[in-house]
């Protein structure tokens, strides 16, 4: 055990060693010390600026400090713990680079743009207490030649006035683990890691962005969950709705529900962003950082599964009118729906279980619902999502093509008193097709307009990130001047969390309505007991 706790330790140390290398100088800028981990937030609390090469490389040294102070944790060795934990914080090539700085005659700090240089004897302090052990575990290449740390204790200084001052090298510390006692704005304290680090759902989303997803999904997918509920009941109680093909729509607006009710979870645990996220979730200095919960997981379960189940749906329902118009009734079997569910349940089920299942589903940095991870440039999204949808719009754009094309022809060539039936039909085909693929492509393009300014987007949230942790003022500025496609994001959502809505539209009829009513109005007493069921049109197909 003790063998495997020192591995993992100083394993997970050196993946990170490649991280380190400096590139061109740069310069200082205002540390904000309680955003280290334990113990660098107290050992360092006397130092106010870090030496960076870029805005990028400072986020990331505290993104790798905080994952480099919990491996060494794990180090058995008490001395060489303790050790490393001091040589993290101090050491300029593996914590946080400090620049040299000083006190002027009126106390205030000030910093020259220099890298402040460790102490020899602390690397030498440090190879005596883990040498032995990194080198029983074979990483001795690893353990630091400390020649190369400058042998002085003292460094010679030149401000910019050109007076030149003698400091002492960096020296250890015996340093405290405690939990920072307040952070920069934007963040919160992460209680198990003793760090300050930003709260979710995202530094980078407005208070008025968030309530606006949080009015649109509730409100929204309330009232199409409910609209896909009543076409559901509705065509249940009438005996051709029970029947193929008439039953086709129904399985539809089935697929409809989890779209629907994934949006309306917010509705029973107070609000988008605990959907998002547990009450304990922090988002770290990475851009682009991603968190997860039980919740966000079913949350992106629902979707991928409703949204391809719904596709898949209209789908079949695109190929089976086609060939109810090519072949005619008789010789299309009703044993054909066992295809159309195995299309529409099985394989949208298998995707959406796997996903969920190999821990894919995140709520990311910017987004407005948890969705399957875009890691390795979106290859989880597009093989377990895009490609399945772009098949199922294909397909049944064919189909419904083929569809008017036939619906056209009988048109012009049925006498005008036979021309009522096929117009209707064309015109219902014409507003089903337009609608679901004006849904999809509109989802299609933000995922693509999101794609093509993620550069931008991850800049915009590595210079706001950057400004809160130096403390520096008007942050907010630097969102309001990025490029904002909050608003395609909101039309993207709602065709989601709208489709039950619009299922029940498209195929709701009057023949169902009038039904219903002739029904209501009966068991009310208002008008006379209905007719057969012939005589009534409940026999008249519902669509």
């Amino acid at each position: 055990m003790r063998f495997v706790s020192s591995t993992v330790g100083v394993v997970v140390l050196l993946l990170f060693v490649p991280y380190f290398e400096c590139g061109a100088q740069a310069g200082c800028v205002p540390l904000h010390t309680s955003i280290l981990p334990a113990p660098c937030n107290i050992t360092l609390a006397n130092y106010h600026y870090a030496y960076f090469d870029s805005e990028e490389e400072l986020l990331q040294r505290v993104a790798v400090v905080s994952q480099l102070a919990l491996a060494i944790y794990a180090i058995p060795e008490p001395v060489c713990l303790q050790a490393s934990l001091d040589y993290l914080c101090f050491d300029p090539y593996s914590g946080i680079p400090l620049c040299v700085e000083y006190e002027d005659d009126a106390g205030n700090h000030d910093a020259v743009d220099q890298p402040w240089t460790m102490c020899r004897s602390m690397c030498n302090g440090f190879n005596d207490a883990c040498a032995a052990m990194f080198a029983s575990i074979g990483f001795s290449q690893f353990i630091p030649d400390c020649a190369l740390e400058p042998n002085a204790t003292e460094i010679p200084v030149i401000k910019a006035d050109g007076e030149v001052l003698t400091l002492s090298c960096l020296n250890g510390s015996d340093p405290v683990s405690v939990v920072p006692s307040e952070c920069p704005p934007g963040m919160i304290i992460n209680q198990q890691q003793a760090v300050c680090e930003f709260s979710c759902p995202s530094p980078v989303l407005t208070d008025s962005q968030i309530s606006a997803a949080n009015l649109m999904q509730q409100i929204v997918g309330w009232f199409s969950l409910v609209a896909a509920i009543v076409f559901i009941i509705m065509s249940a109680v009438i005996q051709t709705g029970r029947l193929y093909p008439h039953r086709l729509p129904v399985w539809l607006a089935v697929a409809s529900v989890p779209l629907s009710l994934a949006f309306s979870l917010a509705s029973f645990v107070g609000g988008v962003t605990n959907v998002w996220c547990d009450a304990d979730s922090t988002l770290g200095f990475e851009v682009g950082d991603s968190t997860s919960s039980p919740l966000c997981t079913f949350q992106g379960w629902l979707i991928q599964f409703g949204s391809l189940a719904v596709a898949s749906w209209w789908m079949c329902i695109c190929v089976n009118l086609a060939l109810l118009l090519t072949l005619g009734r008789a010789r299309i079997s009703g044993k054909i729906e066992l295809v159309y569910h195995l299309l529409s349940w099985v394989i949208p089920a298998s995707l959406s279980i796997g996903v969920a299942a190999a821990g894919k589903i995140q709520y990311e940095e910017g987004n407005s619902y948890c969705f399957i991870s875009s890691e390795s440039d979106n290859a989880i999204q597009i093989v377990a999502w895009f490609v399945w949808l772009g098949v199922y719009l294909l397909v049944g754009a064919i189909s419904l093509i083929v569809c008017i094309v036939i619906v056209i022809k009988v048109r012009l060539s049925a006498s005008a008193s036979k021309r009522g039936a096929s117009w209707s039909t064309y015109i219902r085909i014409v507003l089903f097709l337009v609608i679901f693929l004006y849904f999809y492509s509109v989802i299609f393009a933000q995922r693509i307009v999101e794609e093509c300014d993620r550069q931008d987007l991850l800049l915009t949230e590595s210079a706001y990130k950057l400004c809160l942790i130096t403390s520096q003022q008007d942050c907010e500025q630097i969102l309001d001047d990025a490029p904002n496609n909050w608003g395609l994001q909101m039309v993207s959502d709602f065709n989601l969390v709208s489709q039950g809505f619009f299922v029940a539209v498209l195929f709701i009829t009057l023949t169902m309505l009038r039904w219903w009513f002739r029904r209501v109005t009966t068991c009310s007493g208002w008008t006379e007991p209905l007719l057969s069921t012939h005589a009534s049109g409940v026999g008249t197909s519902p669509n």
